[in-house]
């Protein structure tokens, strides 16, 4: 029988630990601001990371960021890091 509920997927669980992790990183390291994009208007952008002064001013300069997650992006190591070859789309 097929349940009349949402299902909240394991990609969407994915998906939704790598923004944690980049709003953790960004708060706890840089002492910025993390604001993700709510779904319903996420369309790539998966959230803005706004610049604050060590004195703790907001600048007005802001950073999008599309996050990816999951072993399928990180099939390509370097000797930095990884690299991402995305779609245009």
């Amino acid at each position: 029988m097929r349940q009349k509920f949402p299902k909240h997927l394991p990609s969407r669980q994915i998906s939704d630990r790598g923004v944690t992790l980049v709003r953790q990183k960004v708060e706890s390291e840089l002492s910025w601001m993390f604001r993700p994009t709510p779904l319903q208007y996420d369309y790539g952008i998966d959230g803005y990371i706004d610049i604050i002064t060590k004195e703790g001013y907001v600048t007005g300069k802001s950073i999008a960021v599309q996050i990816k997650t999951g072993d399928s992006f990180f099939k390509s190591e370097t000797g930095n890091g990884w690299r991402y070859t995305g779609e245009s789309k």
